[in-house]
């Protein structure tokens, strides 16, 4: 283990998965899917004194994609989904505020990280709106916290990273599985930067706004098996096996997803040469 009191990643990472080589695990974060928890939950794994900093600006190690299935085919590799209506609805909470809103991380109550969208937010914006200006940005140019879940967990062929799905709406069995299968314990782990949302996520939508986030995370919602009200202890998806596979490679909606990839393939090799 690292024993520096203070690790701070020269700029935030976009590795999207943290290495814990002790235990033979990885974990693919996503956005509003509990990731602050997880990651606040790791570091004492990775380094044997206290942490001082933001979670998200920690040098976590992580894994090559291009040794996924040969150095770590024996690894857990696991991520979480969620809901993604509820997701949609903890995004606009947590990234939109009063328009006289401003600290480190919002200005003139949006986001920082979305300034590159300009006028498409705006602070003290209805959901509605909000809404709108999601599903008018491409999978390729989204922000990590509105991308679709299965873009974010796959590779540029359309294959899954992780080969275990767990779910934020029933976390412990996630936990629970870590545990038996690599003796990994977040068993004490504490809900982190949690959204206040004091009402149901679905008394924010309407027949026209839950078909229009229906449309826009169509593959998250087939493939990962969500209704709009899902029950709270609805399962893990679990170890990832060869019917889950074959069923993703033959969704309708694995090629939309996988063109927007190349685009941002090539946005990122454009970056480069600049």
């Amino acid at each position: 283990m690292k024993n520096n009191k203070k690790i701070i990643a020269p700029k935030y990472r976009t590795n999207r998965n943290i290495l814990i080589e002790e235990y033979n695990v990885i974990y693919f974060h996503t956005p509003k899917n509990g990731c602050t928890s997880f990651k606040t939950a790791l570091i004492p794994h990775i380094i044997d004194s206290n942490y001082e900093g933001s979670v998200h600006q920690f040098d976590f190690p992580s894994a090559n994609f291009d040794q996924l299935d040969t150095k770590y085919n024996d690894y857990m590799k696991f991520a979480l989904v969620r809901n993604p209506w509820s997701r949609i609805v903890s995004c606009f909470q947590n990234k939109i505020r009063a328009a006289n809103i401003n600290n480190k991380l919002i200005n003139k109550g949006v986001a920082k990280i979305f300034n590159k969208y300009k006028d498409l937010f705006y602070g003290g914006m209805p959901f509605t709106e909000f809404v709108d200006s999601v599903c008018s940005i491409p999978e390729s140019k989204s922000n990590p916290h509105f991308i679709s879940q299965l873009y974010w967990l796959t590779d540029f062929s359309g294959k899954l990273m992780p080969n275990y799905i767990g779910r934020l709406e029933n976390v412990e069995d996630t936990i629970n599985s870590i545990y038996i299968k690599t003796g990994l314990s977040l068993l004490n782990i504490e809900h982190k930067n949690s959204t206040i949302i004091k009402i149901h996520y679905s008394e924010y939508y309407d027949e026209i706004l839950k078909e229009k986030v229906r449309n826009k995370f169509a593959a998250d919602i087939e493939i990962f098996g969500y209704e709009f009200e899902a029950n709270s202890d609805i399962k893990s998806i679990g170890f990832i096996d060869d019917v889950f596979r074959e069923r993703l490679a033959k969704s309708k909606f694995l090629d939309p997803l996988m063109k927007e990839k190349n685009i941002q393939l090539m946005l990122l090799q454009d970056k480069k040469k600049n």
